[in-house]
């Protein structure tokens, strides 16, 4: 099985998440296209943020970490985000 790594910014509430990974491990909505390959795939989010400027209190953040937990995801304004930091999740 081949795994590819996904970070997700500007994350919402995780929709394009639920696309890839499938919502309660039903079958994903990649599952047609995953027919025509020699090879099945596994997405896995390695690092995931969410910041709305506008806001005080980061909503869909929340729910965010509610759905997926808060482990590899931030809430932080993506100008401070260090390219060292995705690296290193990459690795």
């Amino acid at each position: 099985m081949k795994e590819i790594k996904e970070i997700e910014l500007f994350a919402g509430v995780g929709w394009f998440r639920l696309g890839l990974e499938g919502w309660n491990k039903k079958k994903s909505a990649t599952s047609n296209y995953k027919k025509n390959l020699k090879e099945d795939i596994n997405y896995r989010v390695i690092y995931s943020n969410q910041w709305e400027p506008s806001t005080k209190t980061q909503f869909a953040s929340l729910i965010y970490e509610r759905q997926f937990g808060s482990d590899g995801h931030f809430n932080i304004d993506i100008s401070n985000l260090s390219i060292n930091v995705l690296k290193t999740k990459c690795d």
